[in-house]
């Protein structure tokens, strides 16, 4: 039986006008897989594992924008659980 991945909220440690922000994506079942991957709105950015409930994002740029975040183990199947994510790089 496959464990459905589900993401719950995030967690943001910092922002980097030029680079997106590092967050962290709370969640379910995560695994640790070379096809990690965030994605942010249709803009998609590698994941890194950091354990069953948490996986590493680093945003890209977005400028002033609210997106859901989703997280994939295999880069084709994605959450649908709309954590919502909003970027304001004009406060830093």
């Amino acid at each position: 039986m496959d464990l459905q991945v589900r993401c719950s909220n995030y967690v943001a440690l910092n922002c980097l006008v030029d680079f997106g922000t590092v967050l962290y994506v709370i969640g379910s079942n995560f695994v640790g897989s070379s096809n990690l991957r965030c994605k942010f709105g249709s803009r998609i950015t590698v994941g890194t594992f950091s354990s069953t409930s948490s996986v590493r994002c680093q945003s890209p740029p977005l400028g002033i924008v609210t997106v859901a975040v989703e997280v994939s183990l295999n880069d084709q199947d994605y959450t649908t659980d709309a954590v919502q994510f909003t970027y304001d790089s004009t406060r830093f």
